[in-house]
């Protein structure tokens, strides 16, 4: 079972979903209320919470409100397979380094329920932070120049960027690009959850 998974997940790191939930542009008109600015975003999170992300430069973000854990924004959708199978990965990293890190997924279903995300992300035992909001998509142009999905960027507790993933990728490769990470912002890699 677990070669057959592994077999699964490479054939997705090559492949992605290109996302075509809502191909138009920003022309037309959002629900959208909070922070309009293109380098700023105000997104709610599937919890109630609220999850503010600013541009300070090409390659940083100011994460308002989090700590300065790792963060990997994780962008999918519910209907992309390669995006579905790595979920399973990042739950299990979530709860390896959950101190030293904090997965935020944005999940780019337009056309979904809050009630329909929470029964999908409760059906994959999801453990990290997901928005589901009007801006996500927009927050996904801002930051990715690729539009295939899943597209996961990895930034360090200052926002500074790190790596971005396109496709699905290995759990081996993130956790290995996690501890690099850490051990060169000085941090003890090896007890995880400490």
């Amino acid at each position: 079972m677990v070669r057959f998974l592994t077999v699964i997940l490479s054939i997705f790191l090559f492949f992605g979903c290109k996302n075509q939930e809502n191909t138009s542009t920003h022309d037309e008109p959002t629900t959208q209320t909070l922070d309009r600015d293109k380098d700023s975003f105000t997104l709610q999170l599937v919890d109630g919470g609220v999850f503010k992300i600013k541009k300070i430069n090409e390659n940083q973000w100011n994460f308002n409100g989090f700590d300065e854990r790792l963060k990997l924004l994780f962008f999918f959708s519910s209907q992309c397979e390669p995006c579905r199978a790595i979920i399973a990965h990042l739950v299990d990293i979530q709860e390896q380094y959950s101190n030293k890190l904090e997965i935020i997924g944005i999940i780019l279903d337009e056309n979904k329920t809050t009630q329909e995300i929470q029964d999908f992300l409760q059906s994959y035992n999801v453990n990290f932070k997901v928005s589901h909001y009007a801006q996500n998509k927009d927050l996904f142009e801002a930051i990715s120049t690729e539009q295939i999905l899943p597209f996961s960027v990895l930034y360090n507790g200052d926002g500074e960027y790190i790596l971005h993933y396109t496709g699905a990728v290995p759990q081996e490769m993130i956790e290995f690009d996690i501890k690099r990470t850490l051990e060169q912002d000085g941090e003890d890699s090896i007890s995880e959850k400490g």
